[in-house]
């Protein structure tokens, strides 16, 4: 037990110094014309190493990428393989891989306008069951919290993916504005008022 926390101590410093230093890197080149992360940081390893630069910073990516990547394509077609086992897990493997690649093709910029929105949908979600799953060691969450509170989640979330897409698509702030909006959280409230709702609803039906 101590190794362990001993390990993750040290990976907690490394990964701590790695992202102040990309900080740091952004932060100093503020000045410079660059359109995304990705660019200031070849434009950077450029400047101090010349064209070696860019295939260091290749390397760097390569080696940084991918143990992630083929954790994931590994999982997915895994995952997928134990639900449709009809299917191989190589087949799987292949189709997430073309896909991704495609997808990564299509440019930062493009990929995360198209991101965004979907993850303003997708992480409040999880965020909420993820809290919910510890407070259920305190306080027993029913069936009906839960499904009260992603529903809630999904509908005040779904709004704000659509006005991603376009600022018009906006269905909830005509009628009411909801607390903490303007920093991406108008989830919060709506999710505990349905949660302690929907509690109390469970509450009085077990009585």
């Amino acid at each position: 037990m101590g190794r362990f926390i001993l390990a993750f101590l040290q990976s907690s410093q490394l990964f701590s110094r790695h992202y102040l230093g990309i900080a740091y890197i952004g932060a100093s080149s503020s000045t410079l014309s660059f359109s995304s992360g990705a660019d200031i940081l070849a434009g950077v390893a450029n400047n101090y190493f010349g064209s070696a630069g860019n295939f260091l910073f290749g390397l760097v990516v390569i080696f940084a990428c991918l143990p992630t990547g083929v954790g994931l394509l590994s999982s997915c077609a895994w995952y997928f393989n134990k639900r449709f086992p009809r299917i191989t897990y190589k087949k799987f493997l292949l189709f997430f891989v073309l896909f991704s690649a495609t997808v990564a093709n299509i440019g930062l910029e493009k990929l995360i306008q198209f991101s965004v929105p979907v993850l303003n949908v997708v992480y409040p979600v999880i965020i909420a069951l993820i809290l919910l799953s510890f407070i259920n060691k305190y306080v027993s969450c029913d069936t009906i919290v839960y499904r009260s509170v992603v529903g809630i989640i999904l509908f005040v979330s779904l709004n704000d993916g659509l006005k991603e897409f376009n600022s018009s698509w906006d269905y909830i702030t005509p009628f009411v504005t909801l607390p903490f909006s303007d920093l991406g959280f108008s989830w919060i409230i709506p999710a505990v008022v349905v949660g302690v709702i929907a509690k109390g609803i469970s509450f009085a039906w077990r009585k």
